[in-house]
Parts: structure tokens; sequence; C-alpha cells
């Protein structure tokens, strides 16, 4: 195979060598800035609203109001803890 070579008058220029390192440079310093944001852009997630203790395979499954006035079994969860919000977790979530 042979190689293109640019004579100016000092040691021979191999133009192939030349494109091979300014593409590897190119790739690392995408690498580099893709590695950058990508960190950058991580943030801890918010913590989830208070909820009940649950169990550790059913979660809050026997804990969901049945029957009616749902929402005042929630609401009478929600002045026990403390918060406006409630977070229930089961088998599915």
């Amino acid at each position: 195979m042979s190689s293109l070579y640019i004579s100016t008058g000092r040691a021979p220029f191999n133009l192939m060598e030349a494109n091979l390192h300014i593409s590897l440079i190119t790739i690392i310093l995408v690498l580099v800035i893709y590695a950058f944001f990508r960190k950058r852009g991580k943030r801890a997630p918010a913590p989830y609203p208070p909820g009940p203790k649950r169990l550790p395979i059913l979660g809050n499954l026997l804990q969901l109001p049945s029957g009616g006035f749902e929402w005042k079994q929630y609401d009478n969860m929600c002045k026990a803890l403390g918060t406006r919000l409630l977070y229930q977790q089961s088998l599915l979530d």
C-alpha cells in the first residue's frame, strides 16, 4: 500500500497519518465534552413526600383504604404525618 507524501523541503509529511491524528483528537475531544455535560446535568432526585411505613414485599398495599369515604382515611393519614402530600407504594410501583 502506498502512502501520500508531501515534500516541503524538510522531512516528508504523511498526509494519511495527519488525518488519522486529527480524527483521533476530534473523537477524544467530543467524548470529553460529552462526559463533562453528562456529569454536569445529573442532579440528585428529589425525595419522596412523607408516607406511612411499608412492608418489605407488599409495600403499602394493606394500608390502602377500601370501602366508602377513602378521602377521610387519606386525610387522617396526612394529619398523622403532618403533611398535605402522601406517598404510598404497592406491588406495582
